[in-house]
C-alpha cells in the first residue's frame, strides 16, 4: 500500500507522536506559515530519560557503601530531634532546614542509622531534579519562539 503524497488532517502525524495531524504538526505549520518542525518520537524521549537516569545511577552508585561524613554525625546520628516523628513540631521547630530535617526523620523512622537509605533518598531527589530540569529545558526549546531553531534537537540538547 503506497502512502498518499499529501497528509490529511485526520491521518496519523508523520512526526511519530501518535496524534492526528490536525492536533499535532498541522497547527505549527499553519501558524508559522511554513512546514512544521516535527516533534521527536516517544522512543527518543524515553532514551534520553534512560540516559539521564543511568548517568545519575553511575555517578552515585559508589556512595551506597559509604559512611556518615563531616556534619552527618552532628546533624543525623547525634541529633535526638530526628529520632522520632511525633510530635512533628519537635522535628520541624527551631531548624533553618525543616524539609531536610523531616526527610532525615523519615529516613531514621524507616531504617534507623543505615546509611544506604539516606543515600537512596538523596539519589532519588537528585534524579528527579535532573529529570524535571530536562523536561523544563525541553519544553522551553519547544515553545513557539524557539521551536524552529531548537525544536528538532530539543531532547538532545
Amino acid at each position: 500500500m503506497s502512502r498518499p503524497s499529501t497528509i490529511g488532517r485526520n491521518d496519523p502525524c508523520p512526526c511519530g507522536s501518535g496524534k492526528k495531524y490536525k492536533r499535532c504538526c498541522l497547527k505549527a505549520s499553519t501558524r508559522a506559515g511554513g512546514p512544521a518542525v516535527q516533534a521527536p518520537g516517544a522512543a527518543g524521549l524515553v532514551m534520553m530519560l534512560f540516559v539521564i537516569t543511568a548517568a545519575g545511577l553511575a555517578v552515585y552508585l559508589n556512595s551506597f557503601a559509604g559512611v556518615f561524613l563531616f556534619d552527618d554525625l552532628q546533624n543525623i546520628v547525634n541529633n535526638p530531634r530526628l529520632h522520632h516523628l511525633w510530635p512533628l513540631g519537635s522535628v520541624l521547630g527551631g531548624t533553618p532546614r525543616p524539609v531536610l530535617d523531616l526527610s532525615f526523620a523519615l529516613n531514621y523512622a524507616l531504617g534507623g542509622l543505615e546509611v544506604w537509605g539516606y543515600h537512596a533518598v538523596n539519589l532519588t531527589i537528585h534524579l528527579l531534579a535532573g529529570l524535571v530540569l530536562f523536561g523544563l529545558i525541553r519544553r522551553t526549546l519547544w515553545t513557539e519562539r524557539l521551536r524552529a531553531r531548537f525544536g528538532p534537537s530539543a531532547s538532545g540538547l
